[in-house]
């Protein structure tokens, strides 16, 4: 299944020249109707195409395969949730297309009910078009293969594939920007542009970017600390995976042979006082966690700071772990001064917001205009 899914990724990149006539190539080789539902789901950055994705691709490997019977408790069914889970997901983060957090088959929308995706199956779906596009989709990819023969039936399911992954890879092509990457910075300039990249008024997922900001400091480290040569940067989780749900105990985690030893809690303009601390000493409680980091570009509350510092101190008594309650911005500066060069830091952080699929277009062409002017000394 990967093979197919990373097959059209590769054909997908090389039909960019003419979008218009490659979209036109495609609906052909698909044909009515089965084109029109496609191409609908094609274009919508929902789970049903995610859905639709992970069936057509698991269909070109096994064609014998009814992709109406999502689930093992359906007569002759397959798990297609744990294929999209572990396979499509996968997959699409790694050539970062767009993707749902950990799997496309939502619990209250396409797990829902036991029968199978028979053409009289009705998913609640925002817009509408993608439920009805979705069922039909599946149903006249199953019946036209049923027809045809085993060959041309995998053609089939594999221009599906490939009809998905084109409007994907069109969708993170058009959100590409090549980011500024300014040279020789002084401390107060990188205070300066990373304040103004994280305030800008975006439209969503602002919160990545001190997040972001954190994990390409901790990037430098790694090369650089000898505390941290032992240890293993995680890779970033998806910003709707809640911690607990995703097994992680924050945003950034370090690890040292798969225990986590060091994390860092990122907040964007929340202030922190006591019901935050308290909040995350319920979290790390029964974790190893060693070090354990609160970081917000907001304010600690001046009010609550007295009280805050003394549960800090009881709970590294009684636990061992030390929580540090701190600023995004003053925390990054204390670690600039424990690396070679600024340079580095800011060549990653760029990087970092070039390729994050929660980033678009809003989020990187703010970063350029605020790096301009600022040349260095």
């Amino acid at each position: 299944m990967l093979a197919v899914l990373e097959g059209a990724f590769a054909k997908a990149e090389s039909m960019q020249s003419d979008e218009s006539a490659s979209l036109e190539t495609l609906r052909q080789a698909l044909g009515e109707p089965l084109a029109s539902n496609v191409m609908i789901l094609a274009a919508k950055k929902h789970a049903a195409r995610g859905c639709l994705l992970t069936l057509a691709a698991y269909k070109a490997v096994v064609p014998e395969q009814d992709i109406r019977s999502t689930k093992t408790s359906h007569e002759g069914g397959f798990s297609a949730r744990s294929y999209d889970a572990n396979v499509t997901v996968p997959f699409l983060r790694k050539h970062a297309l767009q993707a749902s957090v950990e799997t496309h088959w939502l619990s209250q929308t396409f797990s829902f009910g036991d029968d199978p995706w028979s053409r009289e199956k009705k998913f609640q779906t925002t817009p509408k078009a993608v439920g009805p596009a979705l069922i039909n989709a599946v149903n006249e990819l199953q019946e036209r293969l049923e027809k045809a023969e085993s060959k041309d039936g995998r053609r089939l399911a594999e221009n599906v594939v490939l009809t998905i992954i084109y409007q994907k890879l069109l969708e993170r092509n058009k959100d590409k920007v090549a980011l500024t990457r300014p040279k020789n910075l002084v401390l107060q300039q990188i205070v300066d542009i990373l304040g103004g990249h994280f305030k800008r008024p975006y439209d969503k997922n602002a919160p990545r970017l001190p997040q972001l900001a954190v994990y390409a400091i901790y990037q430098c480290l790694m090369d650089s600390v000898g505390r941290y040569f032992e240890l293993r940067l995680e890779p970033l989780g998806r910003m709707k995976a809640a911690d607990r749900k995703a097994g992680t105990v924050g945003d950034v985690v370090l690890t040292k042979k798969d225990r986590p030893v060091e994390a860092v809690e990122v907040k964007l303009g929340v202030a922190i006082g006591i019901a935050a601390v308290t909040e995350a000493i319920e979290k790390i409680r029964t974790a190893s966690v060693e070090r354990y980091f609160i970081l917000t570009t907001g304010e600690i509350i001046p009010s609550e700071l007295a009280t805050l510092n003394v549960l800090c101190s009881k709970f590294r008594s009684s636990n061992g772990c030390e929580i540090i309650v701190n600023g995004v911005l003053p925390t990054i500066v204390y670690y600039l001064r424990l690396i070679p060069s600024a340079n580095e830091f800011i060549d990653r952080y760029a990087t970092l917001v070039e390729s994050d699929v929660e980033l678009d277009y809003q989020h990187r062409i703010a970063w350029n205009e605020i790096c301009e002017g600022y040349a260095g000394p």
